[in-house]
């Protein structure tokens, strides 16, 4: 691969852009066709899509690269095409009431919602023809009237989209006839070509897998999966028949990632909206890299847009300079770059019930929710919880009436102590699946994520919904924060009150309850004399290890109503639940003050890593890893100083690469300099371009709320000077 260094930009693509940043507006198809509808009511939303595609207004400009709808345009007819969808009742109800003390404890946990990453490589080679009839062929077969109800609705999908493709196969064939430039008549010609082929058949060339994905990402704008997997052989296919040149595919790469941009507009501040995926490895091990790959690199170097977000899969069959790409890439990019491991990620997959050959098609959405693209329902995110609020109870912090807990002169070895808190973990468990059951029957009530269901396999075949039973691979997966505070705590209990004798649990008790107040001699002794997770100590590594591995086990005691497994992640997301969570979490014995937020992730708690980045990492690869096999988030931080040489920059590249060969799972990182942030925390408004790593996502910081850019510039200070 070649350097990843910003590439001048095409006039095209330059307008483009600018009219992308111009428009405050989102760039998404009408609301109503994402409406929830009880089963067996889908058949009228699948009508309304129909006549969207008939009678949408279609656009294609001068400086077009991609065609698409006119959504400013209004629909003839529109109102009364969805009177009947309008009529169906809304669906959305509150999760009945499930009796336990648990409920009565805020902060315990909030749910999230789902994120999507369609079949984009399934339908790009099957065609949507040749999906519709199986889907008509499926229907004829079928007499469950709720089955029917579904495939009828995947039906009228099928023929909207088809009807789509003959309309703008002549509309861009008008376009050419009018167009004034004689230069863009034959591009004009392909691209009505391609439609016309599509609306026959499966993609044949680069042009027609592009314009199937964007179709499949306007109506899921959520992940765009694994580009270049889906793309390297049609590039390949088409510059060797001189159908295309280097730079008619790098315009039409950087015409893709403006569109996922427009989705949700310059107003929105984050990226985890739109993640994807580049490079990593095949079934067979090969590499997936090619020039595919070096061109969306080189796409998002050069447009430095904040989405879409670009994870970079590693694996060790991948090219030596893969990870110095990447680096490069992460300088031209403004930090919105992470990386993810092969080695790692797939084993782990396979421990779920995936199979190699599906688990190295993954991909990352929202803030790194690994997921299958087309073939599973992994409940990612289906929300976060709090375990170091255990503690809260534990010391007496927190009372819930109804719930039994020991009393802490009867805790009198450590492992006394471990029991009582694991029971907790347990029993609190028990209740966060009658919660994630409930709220899995109500969606598979009222049709949730229904439209993803066309692109999701085996749907068709069962004649079910994503929800309700027709992805291949199911799974559940939740996010655990504060788990570096949980295990950061648990070795301050075991050294002062077990091991040192220094004070009771009842004392440490009434401490806590006072907010470290009258005990600030102990305080500071805490946070800088006794180890803390993310400074290779065996001794908290370990402990931090066993523990994640019992969270994982309790959490996946028993299967999620919708089959597979309970899965543990540990990110904070765009809810930035390691902040939301702390501020209803007590005071914790590894020195957090009330409110005080969490670690992201699993780095360690802010301004407690102090060996450097090399005892930090060692650290984290002590983490059972094959228990995670979603959004695990790990962030580090690198001196805008180090990437501007190529020295520093190999540096880096040298410190991924250790790091993942030890076992590490994921990295994402903030580029930028202490005396920056600190500015920048003083004064956001004089840095609008100021981009960072949050908790599984970049976002301006001038868009954070203060608590939060608080958080980051600690643990990132504690970097800088580390």
């Amino acid at each position: 691969m070649n350097p990843i260094t910003e590439k001048t930009l095409s006039e095209r693509v330059l307008l483009l852009r600018q009219k992308a940043y111009a428009s405050p507006e989102e760039y998404c198809y009408p609301k109503i066709l994402q409406k929830r509808l009880p089963r067996g009511k889908f058949t009228p939303l699948g009508k309304v899509w129909k006549y969207f595609y008939t009678h949408c207004s279609l656009k294609f400009s001068e400086y077009d690269i991609i065609p698409g709808v006119d959504l400013k345009t209004p629909i003839p007819g529109w109102e009364d095409a969805i009177r009947e969808l309008n009529e169906i009742p809304d669906t959305i109800k509150p999760l009945p009431d499930i009796p336990s003390p648990w409920k009565e404890l805020p902060g315990l946990f909030r749910l999230g919602g789902n994120h999507a990453v369609p079949g984009y490589d399934q339908i790009i080679h099957e065609g949507f023809p040749a999906r519709l009839k199986r889907i008509s062929q499926k229907l004829s077969d079928e007499k469950d009237p709720q089955k029917r109800d579904f495939l009828q609705y995947l039906q009228l999908r099928c023929e909207g989209i088809l009807i789509y493709y003959s309309r703008m196969a002549e509309y861009l064939s008008e376009k050419a006839s009018s167009a004034g430039n004689e230069d863009r008549k034959p591009e004009i010609l392909k691209l009505s070509e391609a439609f016309r082929n599509l609306s026959r058949g499966p993609a044949r060339t680069f042009r027609e897998a592009m314009m199937i994905h964007q179709t499949v990402y306007q109506e899921i704008p959520d992940s765009p999966g694994c580009l270049d997997r889906y793309l390297e052989d049609f590039v390949q296919q088409d510059l060797q028949a001189g159908e295309l040149s280097v730079e008619d595919v790098f315009d039409y790469i950087c015409a893709a990632y403006i569109k996922f941009f427009e989705t949700l507009g310059p107003l929105h501040k984050r990226s985890g909206a739109c993640h994807m995926a580049l490079g990593g490895c095949r079934a067979d091990h090969s590499s997936v890299c090619g020039l595919c790959t070096e061109l969306c690199m080189t796409a998002q170097a050069s447009l430095k847009m904040l989405r879409p977000q670009i994870a970079l899969r590693w694996a060790a069959t991948l090219p030596e300079d893969f990870l110095l790409r990447g680096v490069e890439l992460l300088k031209e990019s403004r930090g919105n770059t992470d990386f993810s491991n092969d080695e790692v990620f797939i084993p782990a997959l396979g421990r779920a019930g995936i199979p190699e050959s599906d688990a190295c098609t993954y991909s990352p959405s929202g803030c790194n929710e690994v997921m299958i693209p087309g073939q599973s329902q992994m409940g990612a995110l289906q929300g976060h919880f709090n375990l170091p609020i255990l503690l809260n109870l534990l010391f007496g912090q927190i009372q819930l009436p109804g719930l039994t807990i020991p009393a802490l002169e009867n805790l009198k070895s450590f492992q006394d102590f471990r029991k009582a808190y694991r029971k907790l973990q347990q029993d609190f468990f028990q209740y966060l699946h009658r919660i994630t059951d409930q709220t899995d029957r109500l969606r598979e009530e009222t049709g949730y994520m229904l439209n993803l269901s066309l692109y999701t396999a085996d749907c068709i075949d069962r004649a079910l919904p994503i929800h309700s039973g027709g992805a291949r691979y199911t799974g559940c997966n939740y996010d655990v924060n504060g788990f570096t505070n949980l295990a950061d705590s648990m070795y301050v209990v075991k050294l002062l009150v077990y091991e040192q004798n220094r004070l009771t649990l009842a004392e440490l008790s009434e401490i806590l309850k006072a907010d470290w107040q009258g005990a600030e001699l102990l305080l500071a002794e805490i946070k800088s004399r006794i180890p803390h997770f993310g400074n290779d100590n065996d001794e908290v590594d370990s402990l931090a290890a066993e523990l994640f591995r019992e969270a994982a086990e309790d959490f996946d005691s028993e299967p999620p109503l919708r089959g597979g497994h309970y899965n543990m992640g540990t990110l904070g997301g765009y809810e930035n639940a390691h902040v939301e969570l702390a501020e209803k979490t007590f005071a914790t014995p590894d020195g957090r003050r009330n409110g005080e937020p969490f670690a992201s992730g699993l780095s360690p708690w802010a301004s407690m890593d102090r060996n450097g980045p090399t005892a930090l990492l060692n650290s984290i690869c002590r983490i059972p890893f094959d228990r995670t096999c979603t959004s695990t988030i790990i962030n580090l931080m690198l001196p805008s100083s180090m990437l501007d040489s190529e020295e520093g920059r190999k540096k880096a590249a040298v410190l991924l690469e250790t790091y993942f060969k030890k076992g590490g799972i994921q990295a994402q990182i903030t580029v930028a300099d202490k005396e920056l942030l600190l500015a920048a925390e003083k004064e956001p408004e004089k840095y609008p371009d100021l981009i960072v790593r949050v908790s599984g996502y970049s976002a301006k910081f001038v868009a954070l709320a203060p608590k939060v850019r608080a958080e980051i510039v600690r643990r990132t200070v504690s970097w800088v000077n580390a």
